[in-house]
């Protein structure tokens, strides 16, 4: 027989049907020919991604830690033949390790016990080796060195150099949001008082420097900064960015453009420890503000600049500053004890003591709890969690003689900076410059204990260690592993090292290639070096504005050369996103009001071209 087979097919399920030439359902054994097969929706590869990029992170930190205990192998042979035994077997009960040792790092007369009595956290170890002219034991030195090049800080500072009062970047963030939100003001002409840009004046950046930084309540930052930035209550500027600045949260399905769309509810909040898998999130939910969700990023660069400037204080040195704020976390613990124990005694158990998980207290805050010599770790809620449990005790607190104390902690709460931790997602601010002042300097103070460490054939020790410190494989070089079918890599001979890479990867030719592996070749000419042109190179952005000028038919007739030129020059050269309005208002306002179809006689479509590569490159490096 004839038949026809239709199929239905979705993200997650196809159905199918067999049906004869009148369209009935054909049967075959007294079954209805008909169906569904339900499967899995297809994932997109973000997830995998970030694992990707999360063990690559691991294998290069591991691969310069590798080369820096290269470097002391010897000289901490001579006195400590087991010391990376023991670091390696760290993580083991002591029945799995191959030296039966109860300690760590030190196991001689000097033990682990002696050392974290001296040293409670690795930065009073680094501000020890930095303020020392004495000798010092290799092994403080490797540790402290460790650390550096293991936790070495973000590359988002030009130079060797790291200036307090460098706020370049805040000023280039800025006026990247202002030029964002003109973009916006085009394209959603409804709302274009919504986008009101931020006034930027000769001291913005200086009074939002003190804003910032002030002990102030949120409501006093939130009211200062909006008279700062000159914005109403129905701005982005106000519902977006000013909220994110103070550390509140932002209901993005709340923003004025997208409420009334009912979107599922997407809260954020700067100092979300997974900030960037929610960024993604929100981006895929809210897709008209996904380059405005995607700044949130940005905006975190903002805040964590301010939160380095309060860190750093009146401290000439990175581990001064994280000595000073494991010493006020102290104070304000052994406080926070007092006030608790004294005019709440029956919690005192519960938010000190308490390991069941059922409360965000204090050990769970930290990650760990000691009783009974007896140490016991765990995962740690986030910080958000600990200050709302912390304020849900304070309001059982009655007594008036208490006042002071809950207002000073509740003040520090508001502003997240009660019972910092050392190791927190903040740390990402933290600039690799100041951890490489302290890495030369406890290198220049100990070279003239250990010449080892300015010894070398062509290169020395100390330069070998700065190297591994500084090394960063640019984007476009992509792995070294040349026998990798997803390598581009153009290189020489031999093992790549930090100290060589220049030597041993040819770049120029590498990044050439880079770009190669992402051009498609031409359909029709099919020769080797036939590539496409980029979407967005100025020349196939001029072809395609160009394209769209011609169909353009004014009062009927088409558009003349000299109104399309006009309209180019004028209109697509200095508009990084034109509207179907923007030309209607320029023809209006030099060649008075006309009728504008298509070539077809259609209503003319909204504009889906730009120069903005064009104009990108104007703005930086002129129009010439």
């Amino acid at each position: 027989m004839k038949y026809s087979i239709g199929l239905d097919i979705g993200t997650n399920s196809v159905g199918w049907a067999v049906v004869d030439e009148n369209n009935q359902i054909v049967k075959k054994n007294g079954f209805a020919l008909w169906g569904v097969r339900m499967f899995e929706e297809a994932q997109d590869a973000s997830s995998t991604r970030s694992f990707r990029t999360g063990r690559r992170r691991l294998q290069r930190r591991n691969y310069r830690i590798k080369l820096l205990r290269e470097i002391f192998l010897n000289e901490i042979n001579k006195i400590d033949p087991t010391f990376f035994e023991r670091m390696d077997d760290s993580f083991y009960k002591i029945e799995d390790k191959k030296n039966a040792n109860y300690y760590n790092l030190f196991n001689d007369k000097y033990t682990d016990k002696d050392f974290f009595n001296d040293y409670p956290t690795i930065y009073h170890l680094r501000k020890h080796l930095l303020d020392s002219e004495n000798k010092e034991d290799i092994r403080f030195i490797y540790l402290a060195l460790h650390n550096i090049i293991k936790y070495r800080g973000n590359f988002l500072f030009q130079g060797e150099n790291f200036s307090k009062s460098n706020n370049k970047r805040i000023k280039e963030i800025i006026e990247e949001f202002n030029s964002i939100l003109i973009d916006y003001s085009t394209e959603m002409e409804d709302y274009s008082n919504y986008f009101t840009s931020i006034e930027v004046k000769d001291d913005t950046f200086k009074l939002l420097e003190e804003i910032m930084l002030s002990f102030s309540t949120k409501i006093d930052k939130k009211r200062k900064l909006k008279e700062l930035f000159n914005v109403d209550n129905k701005t982005l500027v106000f519902e977006f960015l000013i909220p994110l600045l103070i550390g509140s949260k932002v209901n993005l399905s709340n923003l004025t453009p997208v409420k009334d769309q009912k979107y599922e509810k997407s809260e954020i909040t700067i100092f979300t420890e997974n900030l960037e898998s929610i960024v993604d999130e929100a981006k895929g939910k809210i897709v008209e503000f996904s380059s405005i969700i995607e700044f949130v990023l940005k905006i975190k660069e903002i805040t964590d600049y301010y939160f380095l400037i309060k860190l750093l204080d009146d401290s000439d040195t990175l581990s001064e500053a994280m000595v000073k704020k494991y010493e006020e976390h102290n104070q304000d613990l052994k406080l926070l004890k007092k006030v608790i124990k004294q005019y709440l005694p029956n919690k005192y158990n519960e938010c000190f003591r308490d390991i069941s998980g059922k409360y965000n207290n204090y050990p769970k805050y930290v990650g760990m709890n000691s009783t009974e010599s007896k140490i016991e770790r765990f995962t740690h809620c986030t910080r958000d969690a600990f200050y709302q449990y912390l304020l849900s005790l304070f309001k059982q607190i009655t007594d008036t003689e208490a006042e002071e104390y809950v207002q000073y902690f509740s003040s520090k709460i508001e502003n997240n900076d009660f019972l910092l931790r050392q190791n927190s997602d903040q740390n990402g601010s933290l600039p690799m410059q100041l951890n490489l002042y302290e890495l030369i300097k406890i290198i220049d103070n100990q070279s003239k204990f250990y010449p080892f460490l300015l010894d070398g054939d062509d290169i020395s020790n100390k330069e070998k260690i700065i190297s591994i410190f500084k090394f960063i494989v640019p984007y476009y070089v992509g792995p070294l592993n040349t026998s990798s079918n997803r390598s581009w890599l153009v290189r020489e001979e031999g093992i790549i090292y930090p100290w060589n890479f220049e030597n041993k990867v040819n770049i120029e030719e590498t990044a050439i290639k880079f770009i190669q592996n992402m051009q498609r070749k031409c359909t029709y000419l099919k020769g080797a070096n036939d590539y496409c042109l980029p979407k967005k190179s100025i020349i196939y952005s001029k072809y395609n504005c160009l394209s769209y000028l011609n169909k353009i038919s004014i009062d009927g007739s088409l558009i003349s050369y000299n109104i399309k030129m006009d309209l180019y020059n004028n209109v697509f050269l200095k508009i990084k996103k034109p509207t179907k309005k923007n030309i209607i208002n320029y023809l209006v306002s030099n060649y008075g009001d006309l009728n504008l179809t298509t070539s077809k006689l259609k209503e003319l479509p909204e504009v889906n071209c730009d120069m903005s590569s064009y104009i990108k490159f104007c703005e930086i490096f002129g129009e010439s």
